[in-house]
């Protein structure tokens, strides 16, 4: 197995979560710390409503109770910024007999209706509403000019920065094109990885990276 580490702050516990789990390899990446505020910005906004449904007359009951949750999602949608008209819903009803489900835009009424008309020979007892919104996706990421040439090596110029307790911290950007052996710290400005002693940090030139154990090898 391989473990992709990304954050900002990922990569630092990485290589203990791989000694506890017996995974021997990491890979890194450069942008890193974006592919999590990128992920979050471009996914799916996405609610899940629940409710059990009580009362004599079941299908009744379950309409109003679907009818609560659908107004819920809308009023939680807009104050997110978003229409409820270009949402999609996907009503769950649990029978005794069943689970039965229904998937249509949230602001059509009728759909709860129909999917409780299927399985009217069973009493609704659970009746579960996700409401989804899609947010628009951008065709291309753009890539910096940083990640598709990197800057020019020079290779009598030392990466060592400093140190951190005992532990040299090197700078990421002179590591492009080299092997680097822990126990040592890497900054990259947005993101810091670790390299523990008995791994070896191997970087690409456009500045992602192998992290290898030889422990035990």
């Amino acid at each position: 197995a391989v473990l992709l580490a990304y954050g900002g702050n990922g990569p630092l516990f990485a290589p203990g979560v791989c000694e506890r789990l017996g995974i021997k390899d990491i890979r890194l990446f450069h942008l890193g710390a974006i592919f999590s505020a990128y992920g979050s910005a471009m996914s799916d906004v996405l609610h899940v409503y629940e409710s059990a449904v009580a009362g004599g007359e079941r299908r009744a009951a379950a309409q109003t109770v679907g009818e609560q949750l659908a107004e819920q999602a809308q009023t939680d949608l807009r104050g997110e910024g978003f229409d409820p008209a270009k949402a999609t819903a996907r009503w769950e009803v649990t029978t005794p007999g069943g689970q039965f489900a229904e998937t249509g835009p949230l602001m059509d009424r009728q759909a709860l209706g129909r999917l409780l008309k299927r399985c009217e020979n069973g009493k609704a007892e659970f009746l579960r509403l996700v409401a989804s919104y899609q947010v628009k996706r951008t065709e291309k990421l753009a890539r910096s000019a940083a990640a598709a040439k990197g800057p020019s090596l020079v290779e009598s110029r030392p990466s060592v920065l400093g140190a951190k307790g005992e532990l040299p911290v090197h700078g990421w950007e002179l590591l492009r094109g080299r092997t680097l052996s822990g126990a040592a710290i890497v900054d990259g400005g947005t993101f810091t990885w670790l390299v523990p002693a008995g791994w070896e940090l191997k970087v690409d030139r456009q500045g992602d990276a192998t992290l290898r154990s030889h422990r035990g090898a």
